[in-house]
């Protein structure tokens, strides 16, 4: 919306009065001929408001003599209006030019950088591989280095990016870059390594595919144990080590306890707010406020960025921000106890999901509840889950035992 009412006084726009009985039938008649119009609004029962661009008003003539409809004019809007009502002031004139050229010249240089595709990517290590390749904020558009050496430099000087590539948008340099796609882990089975317990479990099964058992069903472990050994050991020669495979079964516990209160916070908007704006020029921000100070205790911030740009993607370097504070409130509603158990479940549960390892099972949940005091409740949230709980962990040789020194008899 800003920046179509700044296309519109751009090119000039009128306000007119209608009257007539068929309002209606000119506004779609004018839809029909490409006619643009806005801000239509009935003022009576035969009479309107409408706006449209300066140069629409010399084809409307026409459409009102087929409708019947009067067309006055309320109001002329717009810098062409402002020309030609200030063509003598010659000062004003050489300052709108001034001003004209001013953004004119400040157009040729880079005073914004986005970084777009960056969505595992570190985006500040993008930012310093542009800089690089010579992309940083004022530089001279003309002084830029060809698209392809860009590329080239910031490939160098960039992890896990496979392709990028700098567009130039008025005053904008947009960096696009495309991630690489990392190949599946390819396990190393010259490593030797055992197979150990994540957590703390009561062991179910153990399949082996390589390595030896180290644990039976019904044992208990603790975090780190080792359930299959890659150490191979025999009686007539020395150990062997392996990669340790297999999988381990077990069953776990996961033990879960909170306070919560026996009523449910809402927070609504009291339809007070304030709002303060930066204006962007360039690289320089302009403060249009005296202290940025928020007077409510509760609120919620609403951040907007808004561009002046000329067409859809010539950025002018012009742009205006604004903060908006909102004031809050809240609103307490009480709840049953049975519904704030619930609600106490479903939140432990979602605290002990991420504690569990990929593929486990729940087999049985257990929850405890007591009252504190007239508003607060203590749950706690005990679950019995099997889990997949082998890990593999890397082993190195042991140093070799010293050799027995034999003494001469």
């Amino acid at each position: 919306m800003f920046l179509n009412n700044i296309f519109q006084f751009w090119k000039g726009y009128v306000i007119l009065y209608l009257n007539g009985f068929y309002m209606e039938r000119f506004i779609n008649i004018c839809m029909r001929r490409g006619i643009r119009l806005w801000g239509i609004a009935r003022t009576g029962k035969t009479n309107g408001i409408v706006c449209m661009s300066i140069g629409d008003f010399r084809n409307i003539r026409p459409v009102a003599y087929k409708t019947k409809t009067a067309v006055r004019i309320k109001k002329k809007c717009g810098l062409p209006i402002l020309l030609h009502r200030y063509r003598r002031r010659y000062v004003l004139a050489a300052g709108l030019a001034a001003l004209v050229a001013f953004i004119a010249v400040m157009s040729q240089f880079i005073w914004s950088i986005d970084v777009v595709g960056a969505d595992h990517s570190d985006p500040a290590q993008i930012m310093a591989a542009a800089e690089k390749a010579g992309v940083r904020i004022g530089v001279f558009k003309g002084a830029l280095k060809s698209g392809q050496e860009m590329k080239d430099i910031i490939l160098n000087n960039t992890t896990d990016i496979s392709w990028a590539w700098v567009y130039i948008k008025g005053t904008k340099a947009v960096v696009e870059v495309k991630e690489s796609i990392l190949p599946p882990a390819v396990v190393d089975k010259s490593q030797p390594c055992d197979v150990v317990a994540a957590r703390d479990a009561l062991i179910r099964k153990v399949t082996v595919k390589n390595g030896k058992s180290a644990v039976q069903p019904g044992d208990a472990v603790l975090a780190g144990d080792v359930i299959i050994a890659g150490t191979l050991e025999f009686e007539n020669s020395p150990y062997k080590l392996v990669h340790a495979m297999g999988t381990a079964e077990a069953s776990t516990w996961h033990e879960k306890t909170g306070e919560y209160k026996l009523y449910y916070e809402t927070r609504v908007p009291t339809g007070n707010q304030k709002t303060y704006h930066t204006l962007r020029l360039f690289s320089k921000n302009v403060h249009l406020f005296f202290k940025n100070r928020i007077p409510y205790a509760e609120y919620d911030t609403i951040e907007n960025s808004r561009e002046l740009q000329m067409g859809k993607d010539r950025f002018l370097g012009i742009g205006l921000d604004s903060v908006t504070y909102k004031e809050m409130e809240t609103h307490r509603e009480p709840i049953s106890y049975e519904t704030a158990v619930e609600l106490a479940r479903r939140d432990l549960e979602e605290q002990i999901a991420k504690e569990l390892l990929p593929g486990a099972d729940k087999v049985a949940e257990h929850i405890k509840d007591e009252k504190i005091d007239d508003e607060t409740i203590r749950v706690t949230l005990t679950m019995e889950f099997v889990e997949q709980i082998g890990v593999e962990n890397p082993i190195t040789a042991p140093p070799p035992e010293p050799e027995k020194e034999q003494t001469m008899e």
